[in-house]
């Protein structure tokens, strides 16, 4: 018999999480795109932690409230003016308590 067992060994911590598919690659160096306040498109570079319930934990980069481009990104460029439309981060799993 086997069983699988989690055992917290640390207090929890808040974190940033968004889907891998908002990560770009560009020569080893993951980044994603943030809009700005005036809808332009900023990219930033990041630093990706573990994968928990289908979000990536971003380590360094980015900050709570930040608004990610998850749709698209393949078009988008740097200083881009966009027009973005708020939603579901795709591939989040709803809590256990919910």
């Amino acid at each position: 018999m086997r069983a699988r067992v989690r055992i917290p060994v640390s207090t929890p911590y808040k974190a940033v999480m968004i889907t891998d598919r908002a990560v770009g690659t560009d020569q080893g160096l993951k980044f994603v795109y943030v809009v700005t306040g005036d809808n332009v498109a900023k990219r930033r570079d990041v630093v990706l932690g573990r994968l928990i319930d289908g979000l990536r934990v971003i380590d360094k980069g980015l900050q709570p409230g930040d608004q990610v481009i998850v749709n698209g990104i393949q078009y988008v460029r740097p200083e881009m003016k966009v027009d973005p439309k708020p939603g579901e981060m795709p591939g989040a799993k709803p809590s256990p308590g919910k």
